[in-house]
């Protein structure tokens, strides 16, 4: 890798304003994180010189690496707990829709009931009526005779 001067003439390497790391650099990184997240200035000083490999890294950047990997940690779990719940809320979603679906069946039976019965209805209501109309009422009245007394008659 050469250097090149960035815009404000501090030397960079070709690929850019981030630091590469190697396999091992990585490897030995990835171990010291998951015992200590988050290294003190004089911990990561002792790191340098326990770890050759890591000689090349500056402080800063060794800084940097560990805030970079407790936040992709962070976001990888964030990850995880909202495909966790899409997963519940897809199921659940699915549950809602098979319900509003047998709903919407059962709704539209029950209208066909509803106009079968109406009709029902109507058509009784017809006939009752055909037959009253039919039916002649004999009404008990009473009349005066010529004596003053109440007859009854039916008419």
């Amino acid at each position: 890798m050469g250097t090149a001067k960035g815009k404000d003439g501090k030397s960079t390497t070709d690929s850019g304003k981030y630091a590469r790391y190697t396999t091992e650099q990585v490897t030995i990184l990835e171990r010291i994180y998951s015992d200590c997240p988050k290294p003190s200035t004089s911990r990561r000083q002792q790191l340098i010189k326990e770890y050759p490999i890591l000689a090349n890294i500056g402080q800063k950047q060794l800084k940097v690496w560990f805030q970079n990997k407790r936040c992709r940690e962070k976001q990888r779990k964030e990850t995880s707990r909202l495909l966790t719940w899409n997963s519940k809320l897809n199921a659940m979603n699915q549950i809602l829709l098979e319900e509003n679906e047998r709903l919407h069946k059962e709704a539209a039976q029950l209208n066909t009931e509803n106009q079968y019965l109406r009709q029902q209805l109507q058509v009784q209501r017809a006939d009752l009526n055909q037959r009253s109309s039919q039916q002649v009422c004999y009404v008990t009245v009473p009349r005066a005779s010529s004596s003053g007394e109440f007859l009854w008659s039916v008419t």
